[in-house]
């Protein structure tokens, strides 16, 4: 039976050593990944009851103004797209069907999340009946209304809670 010298277990006592030490950072750094993700999915879900939040938006047709989704008196439909997104051209039909059934019901905005010069072009290629504006700040604007993925359909109370959101394809509506 051969005995391994003292050095020998100097060696492998401090490669453990380093080992234990790599994991030890390995695993804290992935908590502290893991809690500011879920932090940030807390801060940016919506859900129904919630508050949206008044958002600084640029107007197609020209200028700036807040956007206020419960000064209407009636319910609001807030659609929100990219001009880039399949999914949100699918919709488009879907939306414009809904105007037309719901206008005398509801107050209607689509949120354009791009540069205003390309929303502007896929507004008008696409004729899009009802008002359309851009955020200021898409940042703030994601964090406030929830946005994590689009299309997204949220109606909004004249209280200016949501009442009902669907995240893709419009249907049921």
């Amino acid at each position: 039976m051969e005995r391994h010298s003292p050095a020998f277990y100097s060696v492998f006592l401090h490669g453990m050593l380093i080992v234990f030490a790599a994991l030890v950072f390995f695993l804290a750094t992935e908590n502290r990944r893991l809690e500011a993700q879920q932090a940030d999915q807390r801060v940016s879900r919506l859900t129904t009851g919630d508050v949206i939040p008044t958002v600084r938006v640029h107007e197609l047709a020209g200028g700036e103004s807040d956007l206020r989704l419960d000064d209407g008196g009636r319910d609001t439909v807030a659609m929100v797209f990219t001009t880039t997104c399949p999914v949100c051209d699918d919709n488009l039909s879907r939306w414009v069907d809904l105007y037309e059934r719901q206008a005398d019901k509801h107050d209607f905005v689509a949120i354009g999340l791009g540069e205003p010069q390309a929303v502007q072009a896929f507004v008008a290629e696409n004729k899009l009946p009802f008002r359309v504006v851009t955020p200021e700040s898409r940042a703030e604007f994601s964090r406030g209304y929830g946005i994590k993925g689009v299309p997204k359909t949220i109606l909004v109370g004249p209280d200016g809670r949501v009442k009902k959101f669907q995240v893709g394809r419009l249907s049921g509506w």
